[in-house]
């Protein structure tokens, strides 16, 4: 059995340093997945732009209003995007759930997450504001001041 003092100092730092090697993961995946479906649609548009060199600028709106390459955007990226939360948040979930695990065990207590009531992530969080003093951030740091909100949405053209 591990003692507090060694948890502390080895066992806590070592899921530390793994979640931050799978952040590193997660950003290196985003960025290719970013990449990928740039690339992808710059492909598209770029052959379909060799096809209305010959049209006049009305059939050559009228092509692109049909044919544009929506779907990069629309479709893939949304999807994509989308399973990139899923497993970002999974992977939160499961490290959250070691930290907790292992701040019940420092704690000597037999609280464990799993007694609590609530979704994975709200049981951790009781447990660490219970054993660890954690608290949550209040809800100001979520929120940007008024004076630096953009109000206004801007399309670029």
């Amino acid at each position: 059995m591990l003692d507090n003092k060694y948890r502390r100092e080895h066992v806590l730092p070592l899921y530390r340093s793994e979640a931050n090697r799978t952040i590193e993961g997660l950003k290196f995946y985003l960025e290719t997945l970013e990449s990928f479906i740039e690339t992808e649609r710059e492909r598209e548009i770029s052959n379909l732009q060799k096809k209305v060199e010959h049209l006049s600028d009305d059939d050559q709106g009228e092509f692109w209003a049909w044919r544009y390459p929506i779907h990069w955007d629309d479709i893939f990226a949304t999807h994509l995007r989308a399973s990139f939360i899923v497993t970002l948040m999974s992977l939160a979930e499961f490290h959250l759930n070691i930290v907790a695990e292992q701040a019940s065990k420092i704690a000597s207590t037999p609280l464990k997450a799993r007694d609590l009531r609530g979704s994975s992530f709200e049981k951790d969080r009781k447990l660490l504001e219970a054993l660890a003093g954690f608290r949550r951030p209040s809800t100001d740091t979520w929120n940007p001041p008024r004076s630096s909100r953009n109000t206004k949405l801007h399309c670029p053209r």
